[in-house]
C-alpha cells in the first residue's frame, strides 16, 4: 500500500494509480511543457516534490498544480526558476510546509500566501532575487520555521510581531540587510536564530 501511495513521474507519464498521495517529479524543464494529464486526476495528493535544480517552470504549470492539489500538506519546489508564484497558492488551506529554496528568479510572493493559516514551514533559502516578504505575513500564526534570503534592508517589524509560534528563524545571504526589526523581541517562542553571510548587518535589536 505504501508503495502505491508514493509515485515518481515525469511529463511522459501516461498512467498513474488513483491511490497516489506522495509524488516526486524530477523533470528537467517545464518552461514550455505541461504537467501530464494523468497528474491532473490525482486530486487527493498530500505531498508534491519537484526537485531538479536548474529547472524552469511556467506560471501556467504552477497554477495547474495548485489548482488541482487542494489537499496538499507539503509542496517542495526546490531549485526551480520562476519569477512569481501564482496567487492560487492561497487556496492550499491545508498546506503545512512550503519549500521554494534555491530559486534564482523569484522576485516576490503573492499576498495570498498569507491565507495559509496552517503553514508551519516557509523555506525561502537562497532566493537571492526576492525583494521582500508579502504584506500580511504576520497572519501566519502557526508558522514555526522561516528560512529567509532576500534583498530587504530590514525585516518588517509589525509583521514579525504576529509570528507568535515561530521557533526557528534562519537568515542567510541577505547582502542588503543592515538591521533586524525590533519586532523580533516579541517572538517569545523563538528557540533558534541563525544569521549567516549578512555582511551589512552590524547590530542586533537592543532589549
Amino acid at each position: 500500500i505504501a508503495g502505491a501511495e508514493r509515485l515518481t513521474m515525469n511529463s511522459d507519464t501516461t498512467k498513474t494509480t488513483g491511490r497516489a498521495r506522495h509524488i516526486t517529479f524530477p523533470e528537467h524543464d517545464l518552461s514550455e511543457r505541461k504537467f501530464p494529464l494523468p497528474l491532473q486526476n490525482l486530486t487527493r495528493v498530500r505531498s508534491f516534490s519537484f526537485q531538479n535544480v536548474e529547472t524552469s517552470v511556467s506560471l501556467s504549470s504552477l497554477d495547474m498544480l495548485m489548482s488541482t492539489f487542494k489537499c496538499l500538506r507539503v509542496l517542495a519546489i526546490k531549485g526551480a526558476d520562476f519569477e512569481e508564484l501564482p496567487s492560487s497558492v492561497g487556496n492550499l488551506i491545508h498546506l503545512r510546509h512550503l519549500v521554494l529554496s534555491c530559486n534564482k528568479c523569484i522576485i516576490k510572493l503573492p499576498d495570498s500566501i498569507c491565507k495559509l493559516l496552517n503553514l508551519q514551514t516557509l523555506n525561502l533559502f537562497m532566493c537571492m532575487q526576492l525583494q521582500d516578504l508579502p504584506k500580511g505575513i504576520g497572519k501566519l500564526i502557526n508558522l514555526r520555521a522561516l528560512y529567509l534570503t532576500s534583498y530587504q534592508s530590514c525585516l518588517p517589524e509589525k509583521e514579525l510581531e504576529g509570528l507568535t509560534s515561530l521557533q526557528f528563524l534562519y537568515i542567510f545571504h541577505c547582502k542588503h540587510l543592515t538591521s533586524l526589526s525590533s519586532g523580533m523581541q516579541h517572538l517569545k517562542a523563538l528557540r533558534t536564530l541563525v544569521i549567516s553571510h549578512c555582511p551589512g548587518l552590524t547590530s542586533l535589536p537592543s532589549e
